[in-house]
């Protein structure tokens, strides 16, 4: 379906004018007969002028058109060519999002981005809006994580809702680390009481990956909570993202609100210095068969297709639906059509 061409009518009553029509054509069929007859009665030759002449005739053509106009008017008619909106109402989507100091560090800019500089997480909340513009009709539920984790936001499809969670989300700093496991562990408590409604859920996993000096990354107990939710939802498809650069990034000063936790410890050190860890991440997608991402070599539109094509070969195609919206003039066509009727009113009256 390429596209589609829709005419749609707000106000069916509008429609009532179109009854006229008939009512008009009879009406000008009589009057030109009445006048043929009294140019009959004034000149009975035979080759007299009888019948009305052509400037009659437009009258009527007029007329038509000026009920026409009318009623489109009244009925709220609008019209246009769009192509199909996809619907995935069927797909819901779980959006794990690491909000840990470390996400703070200034190195989040991906392809296309190279001359602009941003931090991580700013670029893992671009990729959420991204794909909640993408899939429209998907449901999309927001789990922020650090230290602990929360489900901040259940799947909804309210984009307001999803705009001010995602914002909260990330509005106060953590200044405890990672712990990808927390997540992942929650959420398999939360699919355990409620099984996710949609037949193939997307889990997608933002994160630099929770490295942190003199600490060792839990991998298997990683990988063993992910399969943990695997179980629950066989066709789950993780999207992990590692964010961040290979070489470590300086976490800022002003990035740490001052009632946090050691925040005066990091500011007499002046910040430490973070870079992404992928293992984890690369663990979990290879383990669940999902897909795996570095922030610094695809950007929001690789991805989004990438997981858009995932979901077709699975099997789960979004739905096409005719564009809504489209032009309409109908108080435009309401005055002409009206404007008209009155003309012809006026200069019938003067005759």
């Amino acid at each position: 379906m390429i596209g589609s061409l829709f005419l749609r009518v707000e106000n069916v009553w509008g429609l009532l004018l179109l009854g006229a029509l008939p009512l008009i054509l009879g009406w000008q069929c009589q009057r030109a007969r009445a006048l043929a007859k009294e140019r009959l009665a004034v000149d009975p030759r035979e080759e007299a002028h009888h019948w009305p002449r052509q400037g009659r005739r437009w009258e009527t053509v007029f007329l038509c058109v000026a009920v026409l106009a009318a009623a489109a008017g009244a009925a709220g008619l609008r019209w246009g060519w769009k192509l199909p909106v996809a619907d995935w109402h069927r797909c819901e989507f779980w959006l794990l999002l690491d909000t840990s100091l470390s996400m703070r560090a200034q190195d989040g800019s991906g392809e296309g981005d190279r001359n602009r500089s941003f931090s991580r997480l700013e670029w893992a909340k671009g990729l959420c809006s991204e794909l909640f513009a993408r899939f429209p009709g998907a449901r999309f539920g927001i789990v922020p994580f650090a230290g602990d984790a929360s489900v901040l936001s259940l799947p909804s499809t309210d984009r307001d809702e999803f705009r001010y969670y995602l914002e909260t989300a990330s509005s106060v700093p953590k200044a405890s680390g990672t712990d990808l496991v927390e997540p992942l562990s929650l959420l398999a408590s939360e699919w355990a009481r409620n099984s996710p409604s949609g037949p193939m859920p997307v889990l997608v996993l933002l994160s630099d990956g929770g490295k942190e000096e003199g600490k060792e990354v839990p991998i298997a107990k990683i990988v063993e909570t992910a399969k943990e939710i695997q179980a629950l939802s066989p066709r789950v498809l993780f999207v992990c993202l590692s964010i961040g650069g290979e070489r470590g990034a300086v976490v800022p000063w002003g990035s740490v609100a001052e009632k946090l936790p050691g925040a005066e410890e990091f500011r007499s050190t002046g910040g430490f210095r973070t870079a992404r860890f992928d293992p984890p991440l690369e663990s979990v997608a290879h383990s669940t068969g999902g897909l795996f991402f570095r922030a610094k070599e695809s950007s929001a539109d690789t991805i989004c297709r990438a997981v858009e094509q995932r979901l077709e070969k699975s099997g789960l195609h979004p739905e096409r639906k005719a564009a809504s919206g489209g032009s309409g003039g109908s108080w435009g066509w309401a005055t002409l059509g009206l404007v008209s009727l009155l003309l012809l009113t006026t200069l019938w009256s003067r005759q």
